[in-house]
């Protein structure tokens, strides 16, 4: 706590801020879960009444998208940082939306779009986001 008090009064509290998670996070083992947002998560479909932006959640990053179609064309996790990730994994099309496992651990970005059914035709929705993964 001390540092971190030290780090605030020298002005590197972004610093510690991230600091201080990843050093929890290289404790961790096992499968990835990215259970911290690390600023805004962005879906450009967000506020359509079915999409909204991007969550951590247990095993993975979930894009909540009520959609009745949904194809992930090129959404996907990428490894940023310290840590260690398995690679990319395919987003997984459920019900309520769009799972993108994950493995490891550090920081992952969200990037990519994904095409779902509006009216007679398509559109494609722009999601984005960095998560702390462990």
């Amino acid at each position: 706590m001390a540092t971190l008090k030290t780090k605030i009064a020298t002005g590197g509290a972004a610093v510690a801020l991230v600091a201080a998670p990843l050093a929890i996070a290289a404790g961790a083992s096992g499968s990835a879960s990215a259970n911290t947002a690390l600023g805004p998560a962005t879906n450009s479909c967000a506020g359509d009444g079915k999409a909204s932006a991007p969550v951590a959640v247990a095993g993975g990053i979930f894009i909540p998208d009520t959609a009745s179609t949904k194809v992930p064309t090129g959404v996907h996790v990428s490894q940023f940082g310290t840590g260690s990730l398995n690679g990319d994994l395919p987003a997984k099309v459920l019900p309520q939306g769009l799972l993108i496992p994950t493995q490891g651990i550090g920081i992952g970005t969200l990037s990519g779009s994904y095409l779902k059914a509006k009216g007679a035709g398509t559109v494609a929705c722009q999601v984005n986001g960095t998560f702390l993964l462990n």
